[in-house]
């Protein structure tokens, strides 16, 4: 894949997480995905660094419930260079 096109996979991916669509979330992945949650355990505590496709399975899935009625909203997403607040490849 070009940068381009790993560009795409990421707003896939975010657009699928935003819309609760765990099974597109997760096609994409490699079965030794390593995905990382960021934030303090005190306020997010689910963050941390989790390996392969079924470890992210069970925490997206934990962390939805978890996260019912918030927003994350996507500032930036970072490739070779950054992108985002209207910001184009």
């Amino acid at each position: 894949m070009n940068e381009a096109q790993n560009l795409e996979t990421v707003r896939q991916v975010y657009l699928a997480f935003t819309q609760g669509n765990l099974q597109e979330i997760l096609k994409p992945m490699a079965s030794n995905v390593d995905w990382r949650i960021m934030g303090r355990y005190e306020k997010v505590p689910w963050a941390a660094t989790w390996r392969g496709r079924e470890a992210l399975e069970k925490i997206l899935r934990h962390s939805r419930r978890g996260a019912r009625g918030s927003s994350f909203p996507a500032r930036r997403i970072y490739g070779r260079r950054r992108y985002g607040d209207g910001a184009r490849p």
